[in-house]
């Protein structure tokens, strides 16, 4: 009786240590939720055997930055290839009659296809695989213990919204060119198709200008106040040398650009006006309606009264100039302006400005109107 009540116990033990987890819709954490889930039976585990069936850069590109994760987390590397095995592979397969962004993943016990109209719905496709992996395939270290499994299944999906987005303020606080690099695949991640770069405020500007290197030379620092609340920060000194800031050249920029587009990411500058542009006036006083010096702010500013002058044909010269530098970095269809808080009590005094009357509101839109129509204008000849 002992041996039997001893070989059912070995038996059953045997039985648990192989038995599959059963998944359910809980176990699902894809981010953000698929529109449509359907669990299957059964389980796909890579191995270092597992291969990924790629066609062209942008496959290959895609496969390699999440077998390159494996490398680290697993100590091994699934290997590319263009033709695909008996089983145990993961491929992708061109649908046209999907979506630009959707795409349909499909996970058997011998196999992975992802089927999307193109790019984008093949990277969006891995990152749903990504997701439904271990949260040890994120680690930076090998992890022996972990099963590299992901439940058998079909998923439907599509993103709900056309525009995803996320803004950073590199002007009140200067981030560098790899937490952008880092922040767009945190992105891509979680299927998000935009990145708005706010790169000019009062407390900084971010963007290399090369016809006017002051902007970055003085307008990308300011006094180091950050021991201090924000709007409880003094007013600084035009004298005093900034050290908090950074900025980004146009080469890195360049690279950013380029980076995003493999992450189906759009990036969108925004260069403010006619507020908020302290920064410029510190770098260039002649922007300003009475040529005031004043310092690159610390922190809060209200009102906002260093703003760009519109009595002065300079002015529009001058952001004329700076769009057309913005435009040959970023091929985005949108350059956010601004446009908000511009407090209008320096216009009234305005009178010892010769060309004040010639600056009236309807005179000064259509003067904006005009620069925007020539900026877009160009845009379009650029995208041609």
């Amino acid at each position: 009786m002992k041996k039997l009540l001893f070989l059912l116990t070995l038996t059953a033990s045997i039985f648990s240590a192989h038995a599959q987890k059963v998944y359910t819709e809980s176990d699902i954490n894809i981010i953000p939720k698929p529109s449509q889930t359907f669990i299957k039976t059964g389980v796909f585990e890579f191995t270092k055997d597992t291969k990924f069936v790629v066609n062209g850069d942008f496959q290959r590109d895609a496969a390699n930055a999440l077998a390159s994760k494996f490398e680290v987390a697993a100590g091994w590397k699934p290997e590319t290839t263009t033709k695909a095995p008996v089983s145990n592979f993961v491929q992708f397969k061109v649908d046209p009659n999907l979506k630009n962004e959707a795409y349909v993943l499909d996970v058997n016990p011998t196999s992975i296809v992802i089927s999307a109209k193109g790019n984008v719905g093949f990277l969006y496709g891995l990152e749903s695989v990504r997701q439904l992996l271990p949260e040890a395939i994120e680690s930076k270290y090998a992890i022996t213990s972990a099963k590299w499994q992901i439940p058998s299944l079909t998923i439907n999906d599509e993103p709900r919204f056309k525009w995803r987005g996320l803004m950073l303020d590199l002007s009140r606080h200067f981030f560098d060119k790899n937490y952008i690099l880092a922040t767009i695949d945190r992105l891509a991640m979680h299927k998000m198709n935009v990145l708005h770069l706010h790169l000019v405020d009062d407390q900084g500007w971010r963007i290399e200008i090369k016809k006017y290197p002051k902007l970055t030379e003085v307008g990308a620092w300011r006094v180091d106040q950050e021991n201090t609340s924000w709007n409880a920060r003094l007013t600084t000194n035009p004298d005093e040398k900034g050290t908090y800031g950074g900025f980004f050249t146009q080469d890195e920029l360049r690279e950013i650009v380029k980076y995003a587009s493999t992450k189906g990411i759009e990036i969108i500058p925004e260069i403010e006006m006619p507020a908020h542009v302290s920064s410029a006036i510190a770098a260039y006083p002649e922007l300003a309606c009475f040529n005031q010096r004043i310092g690159v702010p610390s922190g809060g500013v209200w009102p906002l009264t260093d703003i760009y002058c519109a009595g002065k044909e300079t002015t529009f010269e001058f952001l004329q100039n700076v769009i057309d530098e913005v435009i040959t970095i970023f091929p985005s269809k949108y350059i956010h302006i601004g446009g908000d808080e511009a407090t209008q009590n320096q216009l009234g005094k305005m009178s010892a400005l010769p060309k004040k009357n010639q600056r009236r509101e309807t005179k000064r839109c259509q003067r904006v109107a005009k620069l925007l129509c020539k900026t877009y204008g160009k845009i379009h000849q650029l995208k041609r």
